[in-house]
Parts: structure tokens; sequence; C-alpha cells
């Protein structure tokens, strides 16, 4: 026969936290209540690493907007994968002129993610498109 025994949320996390490389905690779990805080700790990190409050609002709407259009798009049963990657391209050429291939190829970007070098007139222009 085997014991067990019950804990709480705090306790078990606790009990992750104790682990030296365990980065969840009972922050985040109250971040998933309320968003806010995780928002608030983003703006955080990002003014900790020297971006300026503007530009990190720009990209949090940003997604804010991309999120809304994949949702708009599951609920009209566009699959994703090549349907929303097709219907992003398109968006994209329409607003910038380019193909986002090309687009990160004037910007010299082979990896990274091209919001990360967009002005911030790009990235207001891409959220109304």
């Amino acid at each position: 026969m085997c014991l067990t025994g019950a804990a709480d949320a705090r306790t078990l996390l606790r009990l992750v936290q104790s682990v030296p490389s365990a980065r969840a905690g009972y922050e985040r779990i109250k971040e998933t209540a309320d968003p806010e805080i995780a928002l608030n700790r983003l703006r955080e990190l990002r003014k900790k690493h020297g971006r300026p409050a503007k530009r990190t609002e720009q990209r949090m709407l940003g997604r804010e907007t991309r999120i809304r259009l994949t949702g708009y798009w599951k609920d009209h049963e566009v699959r994703e994968g090549m349907e929303s990657a097709v219907l992003n391209s398109i968006i994209h050429e329409e607003r910038a002129g380019l193909s986002v291939r090309e687009h990160k190829s004037l910007k010299g970007l082979k990896t990274r993610n091209l919001r990360c070098r967009m002005s911030g007139a790009e990235l207001i222009f891409t959220s109304l498109a």
C-alpha cells in the first residue's frame, strides 16, 4: 500500500521553486487569474532592458490585434498553417508593398522576427492593416 498526501497550490509551488532552475511559481498562477500583473511584469522587463515604453505599448497593441485577427479567422474556419500564413502574407504585402521575405531581406534579417526591427510607424500601420 502506498501512502499519499495532499497539498495546496502554494505548497506545491514552494517545492517547485526550491529547485534552482524552476521559474514557475505562485506569481505566475496569479498572472493567469489577473493578466494585468503579467503585462506590468513585461513592461518592467522591457524597461529594464532599455526598451522605450512607447515601443512596448505599440508591440503589445500589435500582439492584441493579431490575437483578435486569429480568433476571427478561427471563428470563420480558416485553418492554422498554410491558410493563415497566406492571409498574413497578403495583408503584409498590401500594407508594405513587399512580401515578408523581401521585407526581411531589405532589413538584413535572416532568423529574427520582422516586428522586432520595425519602426514605430511600421508597427502602427501593421496594426491598422
